[in-house]
């Protein structure tokens, strides 16, 4: 059921705020193997082979150290009072702050693994790495703000002239290794080499939002700007002022314009015709593995899709539910199928070229990077990181870089920081009118600002300015540059450069948003690379200010203008360079409102591009190919809100209404198991085990999240018209967090989590009290998997303190796993076995065939049986009278044939069960006809039918006027007792006859109703001089057994020890309804109302309530066969009675917990089998005209014969199915071969298997329980013709329905049911 499939959003564009850009990070990936890292430095801290100083934490700063100034003579001194100042300060940063941003062994860890340029977090923070995890390292954030006021308190000191001040011993080594006096300004290109920390230390001192203006201090302290990148200071710089590009154009040396002076080449330009390295052209490789792993998916998902049409969707009426289960999972499919592309397809140079031999990196062309960092309301702690970072990252040798502020929220403090830096390329950018109705801010922003910059043609802008995009919290690696900006070397048309996102802030084992997003940055973005698709993010990226203006600069018309702007760019033939380096750290939101306004926010951004203009599929400019992975992004969307509730309803409603939208089978079971097998290895592909978490955090987060598509679908489309515009949020950053309750985000969560939770408990309580559905087995497992990631999501938004949390996220993820492949798993091990029903027509068959006797045919196909019981052939008959008997003289009669009755009786000839079998045998073969003849079997049947009614002319003779009937062979007591062979009789045994004119009418009318059945079918073959010959014995045995009304058992009382009849009208009311069928004498349907009334009269009371259907009550099935005949309401209202009273399990019948229904008053199978053969027959004569009537009656039918196959556990039909029995009650199956001795000791009481197979036999079963003890002695394993009579009509009758009939059947096993019989009920 799948399980649909997750997707993360596909594009990683990034979004319209100002703040944190985390939907498309990632922890850090791999360093790249040119760019090595000498042990105890960071990526912003290189080493001196690269041209650099050695990093702070290498120098020396004893007094033995050569070259070096002795330490100052107050530093023991002043380290004390640094000391105390510490410890006051650490105690006021706690109280600011409540919690860990980045707890130790988290974020710093995960980051740490990966291995890139970012190092680990406590790396880039303190610049001296300590092992990740390291219990007692301090918080990044609490070293970052202790750095900070020391550094103040130093330049208080300082600035006031008091002893004791003393400058940084670092800032002393800096000074003396570049060959500065103390006077001297330290400057950033002078001091490459000292960490960030230290950077952003010295600059944040000037960045107190006390209300303090503290920028002063900055004219000795922070003058690390001069010369830094070719920064110069300037005191009466302001920092408002925003030149044209043309206004620096002096400063270049080279231009990628033609030397005329004419228009630069277009993009798409032969990029060879101007020089270009080959080694920086993108080149492009096949992943061998990601191959296989896409043309895996793809074909599994072909398959799946035509396997579930074909074989799966046959749910009759809920045929709508099974379409719309499948749509949505081709949609899931379709999602994926653009990540499974991206796998196929690698750059192999996504790295810039290493710096040459003096470590100097250079470019073709002299760039002049334009950084961009928009921002609104973000603390100015948090925008200073990313301005002092953008300022302090080293350019390439031949390159420059301006710095641009653009404050949308007009903030003094930011203002004045600008200012207080007094560097020329650090411009504050502020004051732009706001158009009304602005959606995007971001983009209006930066589109301000790109617009001074470029002001007149676009054409005419140089390929040299190049514009970098920061979000306000994204602070750049001191290499951004040197890796970023040559990959746009690598043509003329290369107009953007990406790189990934990571955030200092993340817990990757607890990443239930999916911050990280290994998925995109590490597999999908490469791919993407290599195709040539530009998915923009919206931030740390790079692009050519003449792309830029062609493409009309950022969107302003959605909220994910970085999407947009890929595709505008793409239309216009621009390329684009992926570095998969991790260049640039910013903060995600933790909080959950503020992560749900974030991915709402991109949603809606997405749905603004797709139900618009703009919607990629229908732009001009882009290949099939890109439009159609374009045009799947908004698929992972629609995959994620409308997969997502389904899949989570679609096992609820199953426990409740029975409906599954799968027909189960084994096609079901081999294609849910190819697909979600490709599905799962697609989705956990990885280069690495340790993105194996990660890979699972995408389909959790979408599980989480897609209640906040499903809003945003709503308010891009419908809601503007309703709710009205759009209005762009910014994401909250710092203490701004604070206080945002996620109610509003997590209630739908919350509902379906405790509803879930319910039904499951109902669920499993429905499954422990039977029937096992499969359907419902499958939905509470998966059930289960649902409430993961609901739980998840509370558990965060409640309480997510990370030890724990960590805890929580790895066990859910092995749990969700386990059952995911529990759930295949028991697909195939529960999938409803397909039964030979055939096979089981002929084996019962077999059975009958075992209890014949007399001189025995030779086509029998019973090898071990032989004739037997030949010397009744010339029987002595006795008269019953009472508890007596007297001899008839009349000479013997011929009773050779007929069969044993079995059960108790063991060889004793029963006439009432004898004709109650031949009749219901006849009954079988007259409604399922064509069925015997299709298995192979109506000519054993037929014989069978013919050896019953032989027999039963024999039983009914006339002797010196009166007429007698043949009760019984054998002695009761002594057939009860001994245990031999039927071969081993050989002695003379009694026939007991009763006489008809004392009373006779339920034994009468049984033989004559299987005298007038067999009629039927024989006229039917065409055998028409037989029939006459049973019909006419069946009209005078009925017309003596009317004569006179009475039981037969009051005359032959042994008999009532085994076969003791309770009633007789509604015998002879069978026995008329026969003759009705056979002859369509009105007179004998006058006599079945005739005696129908006086049974419902008389004997009702006694018998009715029973409901049951065997030798000794047959009102029930004479409705049913009246109503075939006749069609009355009045018999098929009765007969719906009777089904009723088993179906609905409110009357006579209960089940056991596997489903079989039974009679609390005839608790044997063979009495389930024959109500089971009368439901089937009720139902053909219905029709279609009472559809659900007929399909609950065939549901019901097919139910109890699939139970006694092998649906219990195993089968309780002797040699077919599963585990059949083994130790019956029948004498010649049981005992030894001859010629050793056959008792109740070698027989009875024998422990060993049955010595022959008594194939086809239908045991008595366990009565009221499945629990069956196949042991020779019990009442379970008992055996006779009785049983399987109706069995055999039923087996015909399933065999005739369609294939795939059970698996439409297990759709009304819910606990809440509507039955056109039961009506509407709970059942559990």
């Amino acid at each position: 059921m799948g399980a649909t499939g997750t997707s993360s959003t596909p594009d990683g564009s990034q979004d319209g705020r100002y703040g944190s850009p985390d939907r498309r990070a990632g922890a850090a990936a791999g360093m790249a193997p040119d760019t090595p890292f000498a042990q105890g430095q960071t990526p912003l801290r290189p080493d001196s082979s690269a041209g650099a100083s050695p990093a702070p934490s290498s120098l020396g700063h004893g007094p033995g150290t050569p070259g070096l100034p002795p330490p100052h003579p107050h530093t023991g001194e002043f380290q004390g009072s640094l000391r105390r100042m510490t410890n006051n300060l650490m105690e006021m940063f706690d109280q600011m702050s409540s919690k860990s941003v980045l707890p130790s062994g988290a974020g710093g860890s995960a980051i740490g693994q990966r291995g890139d340029s970012v190092a680990t977090i406590a790396d880039l923070e303190s610049g001296d790495p300590k092992p990740a995890g390291d219990a007692e390292s301090m918080n990044p954030v609490q070293m970052r703000r202790l750095t900070t006021g020391i550094v103040d308190v130093l330049r208080q000191l300082q600035a006031s002239g008091g002893a004791g001040a003393v400058e940084d011993p670092e800032i002393v080594v800096a000074r003396h290794r570049l060959g500065l006096g103390k006077d001297d300004v330290l400057l950033p290109d002078n001091v490459s080499e000292l960490s960030l920390d230290d950077k952003l230390s010295l600059i944040s001192g000037g960045t107190s939002t006390s209300g303090k203006e503290s920028y002063s201090s900055l004219n000795s302290h922070t003058a690390l700007l001069k010369g830094w990148g070719g920064l110069k200071t300037d005191e009466d710089y302001k920092g408002d002022t925003v030149h044209p590009w043309y206004v620096d154009l002096a400063t270049h040396t080279s231009s990628l314009r033609d030397g005329d002076g004419d228009a630069t080449p277009k993009p798409g330009a032969d990029d060879g015709d101007h020089g270009v390295p080959t080694f920086m052209q993108k080149q492009r490789k096949i992943n061998i593995w990601g191959t296989c792993v896409a043309v895996i998916f793809f074909c599994a998902f072909f398959f799946y899709v035509g396997i579930r049409i074909k074989y799966t969707l046959g749910l009759g009426s809920l045929l709508w539910y099974g379409i719309l289960v499948l749509a949505v999972e081709m949609i899931g499919g379709l999602a994926q199928m653009p990540y499974a592309v991206c796998l196929t397809m690698r750059v192999v140079n996504c790295r810039p070229p290493a710096p040459d031999e003096k470590g100097v990196v250079r470019t073709l062309a002299p760039y002049h990077i334009r950084v961009l960092i928009p921002c609104y309301k973000e603390p100015l702690d948090v925008v200073s990181k990313t301005v002092m970072a953008a300022l302090f990252a080293t350019v390439p040798a031949n390159c420059q870089r301006t710095v641009y502020l653009l404050d949308d929220g007009r903030d003094p403090e930011k203002r004045k920081f600008i200012h207080s830096l007094r560097v020329p390329n650090a411009v504050y950018v502020s004051g732009r009118k706001r158009a009304p109705g602005e959606m995007n801010g971001k983009s209006a922003n930066i589109n301000n600002a790109a617009r001074a910059l470029y002001p007149g043609d676009g054409a005419a802008i140089p390929l040299t300015e190049v514009l970098c995009v920061f979000d306000a919290d994204q602070v750049p690696n001191a290499d951004f540059y040197q890796k970023m900006v040559p990959m746009l070397d690598g043509g003329q048309d290369v107009g953007m450069v990406l790189s990934p996102q990571t955030f200092y802030n993340l817990n990757p084992e607890g990443d239930v948003f999916n911050h990280a997003n290994v998925h995109f940055w590490d597999y999908t973005q490469p791919g993407y690379d290599a195709l040539g698709l530009i998915s923009c993010t919206g931030t740390n990226f790079l692009v050519r200010a003449r792309a830029f203006a062609d493409a009309g600069w950022f969107p302003e018309w959605t909220l994910t203008e970085d999407f947009a702007l890929g595709i505008e760019l793409k239309r216009r033939y621009w390329q684009c360079r992926y570095v998969q380096e991790y260049l640039a750290i910013g903060e995600a939101p933790d909080d959950v409102r503020n992560c749900f306004q974030q991915r709402s926010r991109w949603s809606k951004g997405h749905f603004q591009t797709f139900f618009s203009r703009h919607n990629p599929v229908i732009q001009s400019g882009l290949s099939p190919l890109m439009r159609w992975m374009y045009g799947s992004v908004i698929l992972a969307y629609f995959s994620a809100f409308l997969g997502t509730p389904l899949l989570m309803l679609v096992p609820m409603i199953t426990v409740w209404f029975g409906s599954f939208p799968i027909v189960i089978n084994f096609w079901a079971a081999v294609c849910i198991t190819v697909y979600y097998g490709a599905t799962l290895l697609l989705n956990y592909y990885t280069h690495s085990l340790g993105h194996l978490k990660s890979m699972w955090f995408t389909g959790v987060s979408n599980c989480i999240l897609w209640y906040a598509f499903l809003k945003a679908m709503y308010r891009s489309t419908l809601g503007r018209y309703i709710d009205g515009s759009i209005v762009f949020k910014v994401t909250a950053k710092g203490l701004q967090r604070m206080g945002a309750l996620p109610l509003r985000d997590v209630w739908m969560a919350a509902f379906f989590f405790v509803t879930m939770i319910v039904t499951l408990i109902f669920g499993l309580i429905h499954y422990s009290r039977g029937p096992a559905s499969t359907p419902l087995v499958i939905s509470l497992i998966f059930m289960a998997l649902n409430l993961v990631p609901n739980y998840l999501l509370l558990q965060y938004a409640l309480f997510r303190r990370p030890a724990f949390f960590n805890i929580v996220c790895r066990v859910c993820m092995l749990l969700m796993t386990f059952l995911t492949i529990f759930g295949i798993v028991l697909v195939w091990v529960l999938y409803p076995r397909s039964y030979n029903f055939p096979a089981a027509v002929n084996s019962s068959l077999v059975f009958m065939n075992t209890q014949r006797v007399g001189a025995l045919p030779n086509d029998l196909g019973v090898s071990w049986r032989g004739s037997a019981l030949t010397q009744e052939a010339s029987c002595v008959v006795w008269v019953a009278y009472n508890s007596t008997a007297f001899l008839l003289e009349s000479g013997p009669w011929d009773l050779e044939g007929g069969w044993v009755t079995g059960m108790d009786a063991g060889a004793l000839k029963a006439t009432l069960p004898i004709a109650f079998s031949t009749a219901v045998m006849a009954w079988g073969y007259e409604s399922y006809t064509a069925a015997f003849s299709e298995v192979g079997a109506a000519d054993d049947l037929l014989s069978n039918i013919r050896w019953g009614s032989d027999y039963l002319l024999k039983t009914v003779q006339a002797v010196g006027g009166s007429t007698y009937i043949l009760s019984r062979i054998g002695s009761v007591a002594e057939e009860e007792l001994l245990w031999r062979r039927l071969e081993d009789i050989t002695a003379p045994r009694p026939a007991y006859v009763v006489d008809m004119a004392k009373g006779a009418s339920d034994l009468g009318g049984s033989v004559a109703a299987a005298l007038a059945a067999s009629s039927v079918v024989f006229s039917g073959t065409g055998d028409t001089a037989y029939a006459a010959t049973l019909l006419a014995k069946a009209k005078s045995v009925y017309a003596a057994s009317t004569a006179n009304l009475g039981y037969y058992s009051v005359q032959d009382w042994n008999i009532s020890a085994v076969y003791n009849s309770s009633t007789f009208y509604d015998d002879l009311a069978w026995g008329a309804a026969w003759l009705f069928k056979a002859t369509a004498d009105d007179a004998y349907l006058s006599d079945v109302y005739d005696y129908y009334v006086k049974h419902l009269e008389f004997e009702a009371a006694v018998s009715d309530f029973k409901f049951a259907f065997d030798w000794d009550n047959v009102f029930w099935p004479a409705n049913v066969l009246l109503a075939q005949e006749t069609g009355g309401a009045t018999f098929l209202t009765q007969s719906e009675l009777y089904l009723k009273s088993w179906i609905c399990s409110n009357m006579a019948a209960n089940y056991t917990e596997k489903g079989r229904a039974y009679n609390a008053f005839s608790a044997s199978l063979g009495s389930t089998m024959n109500t089971a053969f009368a439901a089937l027959a009720l139902a053909d004569v219905l029709g279609d005209a009472q559809a659900d009537t007929v399909f609950t009656y065939r549901c019901w039918g097919l139910a109890q014969v699939r139970y006694v196959l092998g649906d219990s556990g195993r089968s309780l039909t002797v040699g077919v199915g599963k585990n059949p029995p083994t130790r019956t009650q029948d004498r010649d199956a049981a005992c030894p071969e001859a010629p050793q001795v056959c008792n109740r000791v070698t027989g009875l009481l024998s422990p060993e298997e049955d010595t022959h197979v008594l194939e086809g036999s239908l045991v008595y079963g366990s009565g009221r329980s499945d629990d069956f003890a196949d042991v020779r002695d019990s009442t379970a394993t008992r055996v006779g013709i009785e049983s399987n009579a109706g069995y055999i009509g039923a087996l015909a009758g399933v065999s005739q329905l369609d294939d795939g009939m059970w698996e439409l059947c297990l759709q009304k096993f819910g606990i809440y049911r509507q039955s056109p019989i039961c009506g509407s009920f709970i059942n559990v």
